[in-house]
């Protein structure tokens, strides 16, 4: 974040001594900077707007952490290799929600859940169905010497 400000400062420094040095009208040049400026606060404004901002849609391959029904949407969140934890937003779907109540219970139980979202019929009018099992990755509780 900080360095995405840092950026556009050393940015906008670099055109406005661009835009001195240039021969051109001063009309031109204000209109420029004027631009340049409006531009980069509708960027600004935007950036700040999403950052944090759930994704919408379904996520690929994930660990599940937490997930919460609000109305007609599903909140999950998801830890994703790579990327890490992550939050998505999609429509309620009732098998969705039973599959994602498993396994809110099992992780409860202490027993990690990996999944994924599959399109079964390949209708691209209905939505993924989670398919959740326990997670299959590294066992890292093993003492290695």
């Amino acid at each position: 974040m900080t360095l995405t400000i840092v950026f556009f400062i050393v940015h906008c420094v670099v055109l406005c001594y661009a835009l001195y040095k240039l021969k051109a009208p001063k009309v031109l040049k204000a209109f420029a900077l004027s631009f340049l400026v409006l531009t980069g606060a509708v960027t600004m404004e935007h950036y700040l707007d999403n950052v944090g901002a759930p994704i919408k849609g379904y996520p690929d391959k994930f660990i599940y952490v937490h997930h919460r029904i609000i109305g007609d949407v599903i909140e999950l969140w998801v830890h994703v290799e790579g990327t890490g934890p992550r939050l998505y937003t999609f429509p309620y779907t009732q098998e969705a929600a039973e599959e994602l109540q498993e396994a809110k219970e099992k992780s409860e139980e202490g027993v990690e859940q990996e999944g994924e979202f599959t399109d079964a019929d390949g209708d691209p009018e209905t939505p993924p169905s989670p398919v959740i099992d326990d997670w299959k990755g590294d066992d890292t509780t093993e003492r290695k010497d």
